[in-house]
């Protein structure tokens, strides 16, 4: 009978726990071109490992960190789409079209390019949904491309601005396996 205490049986359920881990890992971290709080699936999907591993080898310490990272991620992430989209003149309006827009274009258009149509489909929804809304809103062709440019930009800084703090949660993690 194969139980978990059999040496060659633990280090199996050890190497397929690692392949999960970092399978959900990667989940979590490309979400985040679909608009989805990715660091927190991220710290989610640690805490969750750290559950099953008893604590093993991530603690609470590194799992306190991960979640902060995660917090900070979503709030630089409304701020970046935010500010690019108020230095271009964006309303409310022009905000709420391109969080909306973006959703909808990475949803569309993730089949696409194997994967990748969901950022070109976040990042042009995010433009089209800002420019549609300023302009159904009563603002003029150039005040609502600009907003729309501006959405683009924002979107585009929170995009790589989450991205890297979804790879600073993972190395942590690594680390904090591997230490």
């Amino acid at each position: 009978m194969i139980t978990p205490t059999n040496s060659l049986c633990a280090v199996a359920f050890k190497i397929i726990g690692y392949i999960l881990l970092y399978l959900f890992l990667l989940g979590g971290l490309l979400s985040i071109i679909f608009a989805l709080p990715g660091t927190a699936i991220i710290a989610g999907v640690a805490f969750i490992y750290a559950l099953l591993t008893h604590f093993d080898k991530l603690g609470l310490n590194p799992l306190l960190l991960i979640a902060f990272i995660a917090v900070v991620a979503e709030l630089l992430e409304f701020l970046a789409g935010a500010a690019g989209a108020s230095k271009f003149g964006a309303s409310r309006w022009g905000m709420l079209g391109a969080v909306v827009g973006a959703i909808t274009g990475a949803i569309l258009m993730a089949p696409l390019f194997f994967g990748l149509g969901a950022l070109l489909g976040a990042i042009a929804g995010a433009f089209t949904g800002s420019f549609l809304l300023e302009y159904l809103s009563g603002k003029n062709l150039t005040e609502a491309l600009q907003a729309g440019v501006g959405s683009l930009l924002g979107r585009v800084a929170a995009i790589v601005i989450k991205s890297l703090l979804g790879v600073i949660q993972i190395v942590i993690i690594t680390y904090t396996l591997i230490a």
